[in-house]
């Protein structure tokens, strides 16, 4: 890179003051040019590895969209069906939180999944908080709203024990700590719940939102905090129609990432 390809009696008449100078500067600039670069793939590894530790810092959220296949839910009066309406709704609201968490779907298209496996997919998946998607129906066609629930293990049932760590994945729903384990995150549940009425009754303040307790399978086994939530009343043909509109799903999504974001502010997560 540095040679003179000087020759003859071009040597000669070339001062090699100037010769050395020259080369000194070449030295230089090849110098420099291995700093820039070692100092550029510093930044670069230095870049990179932030985004890993990013990513693996970033709590993972489960979205679970109720019913599939043959399990159709809650038909509407023009024939709208739950499981087309939750799929949606969780693939708009995956959309919105995949900058700041770790999204995970539990079903991706028209398919079943066993309750329980709904809530092993989130235990396996170590998830921080597990969102179970719903539609309401209702004989009274005029009900409507939105209803958030969190677990409440019935009376008649055994005091909780506690639970060990063995088989806390699986989704056999007959083990024991599979009953017991959403004791350790009842108080955040019902936090989580409470914090998404509140943002549920900035969208919908013709509607009635509620929160209620109820022993609910799917969030039985849950290892996180974990809500299901019933967007709305499919049996009521107003709510129905909204239910179908992209832009209504829209301000849903919008109203739980809001909820969501602001539970974590207020709760020290540690992945």
């Amino acid at each position: 890179m540095c040679e003179l390809k000087l020759q003859g009696a071009a040597w000669e008449n070339y001062n090699w003051n100037t010769i050395r100078l020259k080369m000194v500067k070449c030295r230089l600039k090849v110098g420099f040019i291995i700093l820039a670069s070692g100092m550029l793939l510093a930044l670069v590894t230095e870049i990179l590895a932030k985004e890993r530790y990013n990513i693996t810092k970033q709590p993972i959220i489960v979205i679970d969209p109720g019913h599939g296949g043959h399990s159709s839910g809650v038909q509407g009066p023009t024939g709208v069906l739950e499981k087309t309406v939750t799929l949606a709704l969780a693939q708009t609201l995956a959309r919105r939180l995949e900058t700041d968490y770790r999204i995970k779907i539990s079903r991706t298209d028209d398919y079943d999944l066993a309750l329980t496996g709904r809530t092993a997919i989130a235990n396996r998946s170590q998830a921080a908080l597990f969102i179970s998607l719903h539609t309401g129906g209702s004989f009274l066609h005029q009900t409507n709203g939105v209803t958030v629930f969190y677990f409440d293990r019935k009376e008649k049932e055994a005091p909780f024990s506690e639970p060990t760590s063995d088989g806390l994945f699986t989704d056999n729903p007959a083990r024991p700590h599979w009953k017991t384990i959403q004791k350790r995150h009842l108080i955040d549940s019902k936090i989580l719940a409470f914090t998404l009425q509140h943002h549920f009754e900035a969208v919908r303040p013709d509607a009635k939102i509620r929160v209620q307790r109820a022993p609910l399978t799917v969030l039985m086994g849950a290892n996180m905090p974990a809500v299901l939530i019933e967007v709305g009343y499919l049996s009521n043909p107003v709510e129905e129609k909204k239910l179908l509109n992209p832009e209504y799903l829209l301000n849903i999504a919008a109203s739980i990432e809001k909820g969501i974001n602001e539970f974590f502010s207020k709760k020290i997560w540690h992945p």
